[in-house]
């Protein structure tokens, strides 16, 4: 028989045999008891029972499974919270399981502490005194454009809209950028728990950008918006802008153009038909890979053959109307019977 002098849970060679204290019935020989209780480590401990009904006493103490921590703050009066629990007021000392624990100080006025703290079986710790920083403040900032990217204190918060989180009494210098646009800077001091928008309007570094070219009625579009006729000066932010210069019927214009402040730039465009297009992307003359040189006749009507009164006509020989439909390239010279067996 063992005695147990715990509040816990026993167990025999990993079978339950009920709550400590109290009594168990072995057989003689050697035995693995286990004894478990809520926040303390489990015992594990080797018998030897000698049996013939002789009663064994065995006491044991479990070793606590946490440790008191003491927690201070300045001001007093702040929650403390443990993995999320609430579990007292500071000042307080406070049993903590073992093991890495959350620890949050929230006091209603204050900022709220947070720090991971390790706790280890029977081992007081103290935390703090926590000096509590007063609440932050919130910023919302806009621009107009939007997509200005924001900076506080030199490191870069983010890109507008965006809203920052401040330390409250201090002056912050804010500063804003967009491309083409002049910097915007501006300098914050914010109360406590403050929430409130900076709205800045950005303003645009123009350049001049002179479109120009024919036909004159085509219609001009940049970043994809109408602009009216092709032909026109506009001003622009220094920014890259989409230029693009539309006609029925005719192939569009595209181009990519960055204005530039006091340099005026100019755009040329000249539309044409799909097939003109083609046309002058194809080489005038060509050389085949036998090297011969080729030179391209366009689409049209010529006179083929020999009139009756040439002089060396032969009687099979012809005149008539040829009409090419498409372009075609003609060799500049005869092919030889060498370049035509290679």
């Amino acid at each position: 028989r063992e005695h147990g002098r715990s509040d816990g849970a026993g167990a025999v060679d990993g079978r339950p045999v009920g709550k400590a204290p109290g009594t168990v019935e072995l057989p003689a020989g050697p035995h693995l008891l286990a004894i478990a209780a809520p926040r303390y480590e489990t015992l594990e401990q080797r018998v030897e029972i000698e049996g013939l009904g002789r009663e064994q006493p065995l006491q044991v103490r479990l070793v606590p499974g946490y440790a008191p921590v003491t927690f201070e703050t300045r001001p007093a009066g702040a929650r403390v919270l443990v993995d999320g629990q609430p579990v007292g007021t500071t000042p307080a000392t406070l049993d903590v399981d073992a093991g890495r624990r959350a620890i949050a100080l929230a006091h209603p006025e204050f900022r709220t502490w947070e720090q991971t703290i390790t706790v280890q079986s029977g081992k007081p710790q103290t935390v703090g005194p926590v000096e509590l920083g007063l609440p932050e403040a919130k910023l919302a900032v806009r621009t107009q454009p939007a997509g200005a990217d924001v900076s506080v204190a030199g490191a870069y918060r983010g890109r507008t809209p965006v809203t920052l989180a401040l330390a409250p009494n201090v002056d912050h210098e804010v500063v804003v950028t967009r491309a083409g646009y002049a910097p915007a800077t501006r300098t914050i001091r914010l109360e406590p728990k403050a929430e409130q928008t900076l709205a800045i309007e950005l303003a645009a570094q123009l350049g001049d950008v002179e479109v120009r070219g024919e036909p004159r009625d085509a219609e001009l579009f940049v970043d994809g918006r109408s602009r009216g006729p092709a032909n026109q000066t506009l001003q622009l932010p220094a920014v890259a802008h989409a230029i693009e210069v539309r006609k029925a019927g005719l192939e569009p214009f595209r181009t990519t153009v960055t204005p530039r402040p006091g340099l005026a730039q100019a755009v040329t465009y000249e539309l044409k038909t799909a097939a003109q297009q083609k046309a002058a992307r194809t080489p005038a003359t060509i050389r085949t890979g036998a090297g011969q040189a080729m030179k391209l006749l366009p689409a049209g009507q010529f006179t083929s053959g020999s009139p009756r009164r040439e002089p060396g006509r032969r009687t099979n020989e012809s005149q008539r109307r040829i009409e090419l439909q498409r372009p075609v390239y003609l060799a500049l010279r005869p092919v030889t019977n060498a370049e035509y067996r290679q």
